[in-house]
């Protein structure tokens, strides 16, 4: 339907083609008129063609949402994708060696630090659980 008889059928002659940027080689066969391609069986204007991601079909000028990209539908094409921010839950990183103890001499403190950073938390992703520090007590000679 809408399709005509050529000598030489060259360039996108579907939607898919259009998405896989696919052109043919002059071959004789059945084309749709000059601007349109075939979709579903019809004849289509190539600025009519749906997108298609993650086997999801998407409308022309529909936002699509791409690995930690939006693009836009456009033609076939996923085109004028900008990045976003993805759901990446937070995981600690690895523990700091122990500080320094807080006195020279009886009792103290030593602390120790950890970062949410391996990786940082974004999006909607989890935060780290627990505390980014921790302390234990020092002993260091008596005072005298």
């Amino acid at each position: 339907p809408g399709q005509q008889w050529t000598q030489c059928v060259v360039g996108p002659v579907s939607c898919t083609d259009l998405t896989l940027n696919l052109s043919r080689n002059c071959t004789p066969g059945c084309q749709c008129p000059h601007g349109t391609v075939l979709q579903d069986g019809k004849c289509v204007l190539q600025s009519d063609c749906p997108c298609d991601a993650d086997r999801e079909p998407y409308k022309p000028g529909d936002t699509v949402p791409n690995k930690c990209k939006n693009c836009t539908c456009e033609r076939g094409r996923l085109v004028n994708c900008s990045r976003i921010s993805c759901n990446v839950d937070g995981q600690w990183s690895s523990w700091t060696p122990w500080s320094q103890c807080s006195v020279s001499c009886g009792a103290g403190l030593q602390s120790r630090y950890r970062f949410c950073s391996s990786p940082q938390q974004s999006g909607s992703g989890l935060p780290c659980l627990g505390s980014h520090r921790e302390d234990q007590v020092c002993i260091m000679p008596l005072c005298d």
